[in-house]
């Protein structure tokens, strides 16, 4: 499997993943747990990558197996601007459950990141189209 698109993504590294991108390698390639990059920028924090990453079609629901999406991670590792970009992407399931039912209103409440949470709860009553 070809991670090079996963690891510019975990570091931040636009012009690599533009670059990769460009030569055709598949935004929503997911590993045997089931990451994308997309997965990783957001639960690193790397705001720019994930626009770049949705820009280009990035699924915003794929799940790992736990069940997490990019929203779940973002919440639980406490990056507010990524939540907020994320949140306002058409067809985005905000209500999502993982494993155990678990949402991401509910990573961020567990980890203290009560300013996302009440991000989260302000967008779950909206249903946005895809």
């Amino acid at each position: 499997m070809d991670l090079e698109l996963h690891n510019a993504a975990r570091i931040g590294d636009e012009a690599e993943a533009g670059l990769l991108l460009h030569q055709g390698h598949n935004v929503n390639q997911q590993t045997s747990t089931g990451y994308t990059a997309l997965h990783w920028a957001a639960g690193n924090g790397h705001l720019n990558m994930v626009r770049l990453l949705l820009n280009q079609g990035a699924d915003i629901n794929s799940k790992l197996q736990n069940g997490f999406t990019a929203l779940h991670i973002t919440a639980m590792e406490g990056h507010q601007e990524v939540a907020r970009l994320l949140l306002n992407q058409a067809g985005i399931n905000v209500n999502a459950k993982a494993d155990l039912e678990s949402t991401a209103e509910d990573l961020a409440c567990y980890n203290r990141h009560t300013a996302i949470a009440t991000l989260i709860q302000s967008h779950s009553s909206f249903v946005y189209g895809s």
